[in-house]
């Protein structure tokens, strides 16, 4: 829960404030692809870091909304794909996490 307030407020800041350059947009990290669970109870989202020489990394993270636990699930350091619709806890990993299914 403090996770999403904070989001809400750094967005909140973010509107209030000077547009932004082309150069400062490049140089900030990006979240996008949000998903929630069917429950509503996880919310799955991408990070995208800035511009590193000619590309961007991104990584999954998600979020547990109840206890506002926040974890990154992908490190490759490239840009991972979006993520899937979240379903019910599993022991099994994400397919591109680490040691996971296809291409992982």
């Amino acid at each position: 829960m403090r996770t999403t307030v904070l989001l809400l407020s750094l967005a909140a800041a973010a509107i209030a404030a000077e547009p932004l350059t082309p150069e400062q947009t490049l140089n900030r990290r990006a979240i996008g692809d949000l998903e929630f669970s069917p429950d509503g109870s996880r919310l799955v989202f991408t990070v995208t870091e800035p511009v590193k020489g000619t590309a961007r990394a991104r990584a999954i993270w998600l979020l547990d909304v109840g206890d506002g636990r926040l974890r990154q699930l992908t490190f490759s350091g490239k840009s991972d794909g979006s993520p899937v619709t979240v379903g019910p806890p599993s022991s099994a990993p994400p397919p591109s996490a680490p040691g996971g299914g296809e291409g992982g």
